[in-house]
């Protein structure tokens, strides 16, 4: 069940301006299943421009591939592992910086 706001005075004076309500729990924040380090599926569908439904056509799939799976602990899939689990699968996983091949002469023709 859902408590109702509290008001809070910030300097006293107890006017409009200076009230604000805060929440006695957490229900009435964004999400906490979308930030951080564990995202809900529908975020990590969100933030990979996928529907809700597409992603869990795909994301099955994609687990066979090296995606990682959803932590039961934690309930979700550790978001930077996702990151680098699709920066490897195009390619720019292990990118290295080449070597210098020696000093540049601009003035050269």
């Amino acid at each position: 069940m859902r408590s109702a706001a509290q008001p809070f005075v910030l300097d006293g004076e107890g006017s409009p301006v200076n009230v604000v309500y805060m929440a006695d729990d957490l229900a009435d924040t964004p999400s906490l299943k979308r930030q951080g380090l564990f995202p809900c599926e529908a975020e990590i569908a969100r933030r990979l421009s996928q529907s809700e439904r597409r992603w869990r056509e795909i994301a099955r799939q994609l687990e066979r591939e090296g995606l990682p799976k959803i932590d039961h602990i934690m309930g979700g899939r550790f978001w930077p592992a996702v990151v680098a689990f699709f920066h490897g699968r195009h390619g720019i996983g292990n990118m290295v910086p080449s070597d210098p091949d020696g000093e540049e002469h601009w003035d050269a023709t």
